[in-house]
């Protein structure tokens, strides 16, 4: 969106609709293991709809999922999501780590898989930066702590995307059809059609979709609709069935069921948290 302001046009005053990412931030907090640690968030359901990144300033973190355990290793960050099945241990030694809680829209991350994109100087400055605001226990201190880790998180998030858009051909190509579904998310969006308009087979778009963005695209559309639904909920008095049916989902029970199986709650009981 653009905005006139003195004849001049400011084509990035009002871009969230164009962004590749969404936040609403929860708090950045800073922890150290010396025995054997369990993440006391994942048992409050508020929290289940969360991604977190963690970033291992020293020793290692064993995670444990329903699938596999994770080492991350210092100077090391893994992404994942808050789960009722995701623990955090100490992996035998000391270990030193922040992490950021965050809601994340349009934009899909490759979880429980470590990255070493860390520059260690930059982040370690960071770092200081946020304990100290962190220790002002207030909540100008929590703020400010929380708009320092989002830099770091948009770095983070920029490399990856870049490395992986320098690495494949098309990459663009499927980054502007993930903007096209973002925007069109109240359209009948089927992967045939979006594959025809960019000039490509429906079964060679859905390998290349799912290489590139990291989610097959029927998957991704239902994600992103189940995001909007979210919003809906919470920013609306519309009935369920009204924003199912503006979200061509087959019936309300089938966005209560999807809904459901995203973020462990139903639709009447996020609207309840309000």
């Amino acid at each position: 969106m653009e905005r006139n302001i003195n004849n001049q046009h400011n084509d990035f005053a009002f871009n969230l609709k164009k962004s590749f990412v969404g936040l609403n931030l929860i708090t950045a907090y800073h922890s150290i293991i010396n025995v054997p640690y369990c993440n006391p968030l994942i048992h409050d359901p508020n929290w289940n709809q969360l991604y977190f990144v963690f970033f291992v300033i020293k020793g290692s973190i064993k995670f444990i999922t329903k699938e596999k355990e994770i080492i991350v290793k210092e100077n090391q960050i893994l992404f994942g999501e808050t789960d009722n099945n995701v623990y955090l241990l100490d992996d035998g030694n000391e270990a030193e780590f922040i992490s950021f809680h965050f809601q994340l829209f349009n934009y899909s991350l490759h979880l429980w898989k470590p990255y070493n994109i860390v520059k260690r100087n930059k982040e370690m400055n960071s770092l200081h930066k946020i304990l100290k605001c962190l220790r002002m226990q207030s909540d100008l201190g929590t703020g400010s702590a929380n708009a320092i880790f989002m830099d770091l998180l948009f770095s983070w998030l920029r490399k990856i995307r870049e490395t992986k858009i320098n690495m494949l051909p098309h990459a663009n190509i499927m980054l502007e059809a993930e903007l096209y579904i973002n925007d069109h998310i109240e359209d009948l969006l089927l992967v045939r059609n979006i594959a025809k308009q960019y000039g490509f087979s429906e079964q060679h778009f859905r390998v290349l979709f799912t290489r590139i963005i990291g989610t097959p695209p029927k998957k991704y559309i239902e994600m992103v609709k189940l995001e909007r639904a979210y919003t809906l909920i919470q920013t609306t008095s519309l009935p369920i069935s009204e924003i199912a049916n503006r979200l061509n989902f087959s019936s309300w029970k089938h966005l209560a069921t999807a809904f459901k199986n995203k973020y462990n709650m139903t639709p009447s009981e996020c609207r309840k948290i309000l």
